[in-house]
């Protein structure tokens, strides 16, 4: 389970170098004063790019920014899941105990079943978002 936990983080934070990679080409900062967190420096290189001419290399920079700001979204959900075991009575559809309870600025709560398959899951739209 933590070498699963562990390989989610790391296609994070490959796919996080990358997105601050190009955030700061579309607006040049220096990375060693720049301490925003990812999602402001995406938020604030898309806003960067409506100011550019209309071209396909913007549009797919947009689209690629915007993917990668929901799997990094689901990235933080995941990791700060709070973990859940049920005691008792399984309800109906559950067959694992152990769950990670996760809570997303925006939606609905959610438990996750603790097993590798569902930590997997996050790390594979990882490393598909980090594919340019």
């Amino acid at each position: 389970m933590l070498a699963a936990l562990g390989r989610v983080t790391w296609k994070a934070i490959v796919l996080e170098d990358s997105v601050g990679w190009l955030c700061s080409s579309i607006q040049p900062v220096d990375p060693r004063t720049d301490y925003r967190v990812i999602t402001t420096k995406i938020d604030e290189a898309l806003g960067a790019l409506k100011g550019w001419p209309d071209s396909s290399a913007r549009n797919k920079a947009r689209a690629w920014l915007q993917r990668a700001r929901q799997v990094l979204d689901a990235r933080n959900v995941l990791l700060h899941a709070r973990p859940v075991v049920w005691v008792g009575p399984m309800p109906a559809g559950v067959s694992v105990r152990q769950m990670l309870g996760e809570m997303p600025r925006k939606g609905r709560y959610n438990e996750r079943p603790m097993t590798v398959a569902a930590l997997s899951e996050v790390g594979d739209l990882l490393a598909e978002a980090a594919i340019w």
